[in-house]
């Protein structure tokens, strides 16, 4: 396509899109993407070859290693730390080109056209780089019209598209995508993604996003709540769920809170990528290393540090039997048997220094997604097999609590001695009871979801009187 091809009828949105595509093309990279950047705050106004529509986020562009007003070229983006944050926080790694073509510069705001390019990207020469002053220039005419909105912060325009636009543009797209409300109901669903989840798109529109299949329960609501309260972004998260051949099916879903032209209302729009291929080929190459299945014996100094050194970050929204949890980190395949051993003897005598250190990681987390502030209380859950008074996950629970200052109840029991909590073992434990009626939002804290039996069996207990549920686990597998 060339800069002058675009239709005069198109919105402003789709034409915004097709110069990134361009701009994109003509640069040879991967992405490319028009930021709007005011107050610490940098929101994307367009974008091409990433998951992030509208995506809004706390990067302080006004830090970067050059002026507002500047045109930047870097073929060793890498190399600097700046560059190289600034596209992982877009999901691109190995970025090896940066270019930044200025569109606005004012008191209010910096707009800027930016490219990113991974290896294999060769130099660019001035005749492409003058297409790229092109199209920020061509940029600047199609957003005049619209920066006085954007600049005011009581007109809430953080889109420029309207509500029909952004609604008809889900309903066209080839990928997994969905607009929802400030009551968090479906307002356009792509085909695809009701075809993903098994559902007709006319069954679906009109219906909580809940019951869509990928982000389920009171999760989705908090999460998404979050989102539409701060008008931030929640970072990236997977959904793991059943797949219908058997297995397991995993997404990468990215949700943004936006406000159109047309309207002061925030909406929130959201994607999902289907990554299972790539977390099986993941899950193959791990298992090709050794050790990975053999038993291990004599662990006589576990170490607190090797177990949260090795673990991998991991965020994933799961469930079970239609209750949905969030897992922060999962284990290391080619490691796993040396990482369970280790939790397995330091959960003998928990050292406050790991239930400090896990609540912390947790709450960083926690706050990102849905915000502390939206529970009344912590509730662990139960120790069950574990020796004394004392568990992980109660301790975690504690930890939490002296962060936060959330009461922290133990309001739920599980008799000792009632079975194994292993999924294999699960049917012969006994079952949980409610020591205690509490009303309110509560944060439901794991130590490790294997199955996801204990959580599933707590939040069924909370939910009448508790109303919403968020079920958290520091490890999930």
């Amino acid at each position: 396509m060339k800069l002058e091809d675009v239709e005069p009828e198109e919105s402003a949105l789709v034409i915004l899109e097709r110069i990134c595509a361009t701009a994109a093309g003509i640069c040879g990279g991967q992405a490319a993407i028009l930021t709007y950047h005011r107050e610490g705050r940098t929101r994307l106004l367009a974008s091409y070859g990433i998951d992030y529509r509208f995506r809004v986020f706390e990067f302080d562009l006004e830090k970067a290693p050059y002026e507002r007003d500047q045109f930047v070229v870097k073929y060793a983006a890498g190399t600097e730390r700046f560059y190289r944050n600034f596209a992982a926080s877009l999901g691109i790694s190995n970025c090896t080109l940066f270019v930044r073509a200025p569109v606005s510069v004012t008191g209010r705001h910096t707009t800027s056209l930016i490219i990113l390019g991974t290896s294999g990207v060769k130099r660019l020469s001035e005749a492409r780089l003058r297409a790229v002053r092109e199209a920020a220039q061509l940029s600047r005419e199609k957003l005049d019209p619209h920066f006085a909105a954007l600049d005011d912060d009581s007109e809430h325009v953080s889109a420029v598209a309207t509500l029909a636009e952004v609604a008809a543009s889900v309903e066209i797209s080839p990928n997994l995508v969905g607009l929802v409300d400030d009551r968090l109901k479906i307002l356009a669903i792509s085909a695809s993604l009701a075809e993903t989840v098994g559902r007709k798109v006319a069954d679906l529109v009109g219906q909580r996003v809940g019951d869509i299949g990928l982000q389920s329960g009171d999760a989705a609501s908090f999460l998404f709540r979050k989102a539409l309260d701060t008008g931030i972004s929640p970072p990236p998260y997977e959904v793991i769920r059943p797949h219908p051949d058997g297995g397991m099916q995993v997404f990468v879903v990215n949700a943004t809170p936006f406000s159109p032209m047309d309207t002061k209302q925030y909406f929130v729009y959201f994607s999902a990528r289907d990554v299972t291929a790539i977390s099986r080929r993941a899950e193959t190459l791990s298992r090709r290393f050794k050790p990975t299945h053999q038993e291990v014996h004599g662990f006589e100094e576990p170490s607190m540090r090797f177990l949260l050194d090795t673990l991998v970050r991991r965020r994933a929204l799961r469930e079970r039997n239609g209750i949905s949890y969030l897992t922060f980190e999962s284990w290391r395949l080619p490691i796993r048997t040396y990482q369970i051993a280790a939790l397995k003897a330091l959960k003998q005598n928990v050292p406050l220094e790991l239930s400090h250190a896990v609540a912390s990681r947790m709450a960083g987390e926690i706050n990102h997604f849905v915000g502390l502030s939206a529970f009344k209380f912590i509730v662990p859950v139960p120790c069950g097999n574990s020796a004394g008074d004392s568990c992980l996950s109660l301790e975690i629970a504690r930890s939490l609590g002296s962060l936060t200052g959330l009461p922290v109840l133990s309001c739920l029991s599980l008799p000792r001695g009632g079975g194994s909590s292993h999924p294999k073992n699960n049917v012969r434990r006994a079952r949980m009871s409610l020591t205690e009626t509490i009303s309110g939002p509560a944060l439901l804290v794991d130590d490790v979801a294997t199955s996801g039996s204990h959580i599933e069996e707590a939040t069924r207990l909370l939910r009448p009187t508790c109303g919403a549920v968020l079920a958290v686990a520091w490890i999930g597998t």
